[in-house]
């Protein structure tokens, strides 16, 4: 199945359409600076990407329209499993998204396909922070990575995984560091600065990676 991006097919649509029906755009923008269909974009090279190395362990956190990069590299990693001859060596992928409920849960097909091709190699957790049939409590990913702290600990500390974390930056993403930190301080007997110079030392080795907004 194919999944056009917006801004992609809003490109698309700019195209001359010679009297074909096409949509046009105002572009001409504030004090006319947009002139001559001109449109201000820019290019980031992306440092948001797989390790090369299959046998590490990763850890994705995103919740809402924050899994869409990892379904991209979800997929990336069964086309590499399929070519494996020693399947086992692959390392294992942990999803932690969120959505407001089950019913708004994006790409819930996928996952479960994934599940059938991956088996063991691929779980996933959800948090739902709207659902009634929870007792409308509010579960965030934050909660799901305290609930696994003993798993999260041992795949960051002595297994050297890769976190990636993609979304909002102003909760979400402060949220998550802040957990990671407090969960690195229990794998460390509790204490807080080694728990935090853990963090720090993910960060900088190259091992947390952020997609967000």
């Amino acid at each position: 199945m194919n999944f056009k991006g917006v801004c992609s097919n809003n490109l698309l649509d700019l195209q001359d359409s010679n009297g074909s029906g096409g949509k046009s755009y105002d572009l001409q923008g504030p004090n006319g600076r947009y002139q001559r269909c001109k449109l201000p974009v820019f290019i980031r090279r992306s440092r948001f990407k797989l390790p090369l190395n299959l046998e590490k362990p990763i850890i994705m956190i995103g919740p809402g329209t924050g899994v869409a990069p990892f379904r991209g590299f979800i997929e990336h990693r069964i086309e590499q499993f399929k070519k494996l001859q020693k399947k086992e060596k692959m390392g294992k992928l942990y999803l932690f998204c969120g959505s407001r409920n089950e019913d708004d849960l994006i790409y819930a097909d996928e996952w479960k396909q994934y599940k059938e091709t991956l088996g063991d190699k691929f779980e996933i957790a959800v948090a739902f922070s709207r659902d009634v049939k929870n007792g409308g409590k509010k579960v965030y990913v934050q909660d799901l990575l305290l609930e696994r702290e003993k798993l999260i600990g041992q795949l960051i500390v002595e297994e050297g995984c890769h976190v990636y974390v993609c979304g909002d930056a102003k909760g979400m993403s402060k949220g998550v560091s802040k957990t990671l930190i407090d969960i690195l301080s229990i794998h460390e007997g509790g204490d807080l600065k080694k728990g935090d110079k853990l963090f720090r030392g993910l960060r900088t080795g190259g091992k947390y990676h952020e997609d967000v907004w």
